[in-house]
């Protein structure tokens, strides 16, 4: 037999209404402060760093793709880990400490 990363259930259940505006609403911060960072950091950029618009542009379109081309990349390989007795996420959580550590 073939294994999926994900088991799919005889009867898949839609979810409820409320429960996709509870998700909706839960990622609402994070996108607040990631607007909110990205537009003092065009300030920042035209402003005090004075480099021209295209720059300051390219310098957050960058940013975007570089997460939407790792995000999925580090979800696969944390949903391929196996299981530890702190779970699948927390061992790369203690592990990339290290690099982030040392990148600051």
């Amino acid at each position: 037999t073939t294994r999926t990363c994900f088991p799919v259930p005889a009867q898949v259940k839609r979810p409820h209404s409320m429960t996709k505006l509870c998700f909706a609403i839960g990622g609402a911060p994070k996108e607040v402060t990631s607007s909110a960072s990205a537009f003092f950091l065009q300030i920042y950029l035209l402003d005090v760093a004075q480099i021209n618009p295209f720059q300051a542009s390219l310098v957050l379109f960058i940013g975007r793709v570089w997460g939407a081309v790792t995000d999925p990349v580090i979800g696969f390989l944390i949903t391929k880990s196996s299981w530890t007795k702190i779970g699948r996420l927390m061992p790369w959580l203690v592990y990339v400490r290290v690099f982030i550590d040392v990148q600051a």
